[in-house]
């Protein structure tokens, strides 16, 4: 887990998206991106919450979305 937050947070990073730690050990994240261009969300702003605090990665991490949006394949 604390190379995914390396990955994410460091040079390289994904573009339009920025990670913060919400604790020390760096098991739940607050993730932010933009909307990609040519779609509905373009330019959006969208905060989602992972938690990875249960037995990562041998199970997916928790989402949530803080941001209302509606999207088919997301249920708030």
């Amino acid at each position: 887990m604390q190379n995914e937050f390396k990955m994410m947070t460091g040079k390289m990073g994904v573009p339009g998206c920025s990670v913060v730690a919400l604790n020390d050990q760096k098991t739940k994240w607050q993730i932010t991106f933009i909307g990609p261009g040519g779609c509905p969300h373009e330019g959006g702003k969208f905060v989602l919450v992972a938690d990875m605090t249960d037995n990562y990665p041998f199970k997916a991490p928790k989402c949530k979305f803080t941001t209302k949006m509606y999207h088919p394949n997301i249920n708030l």
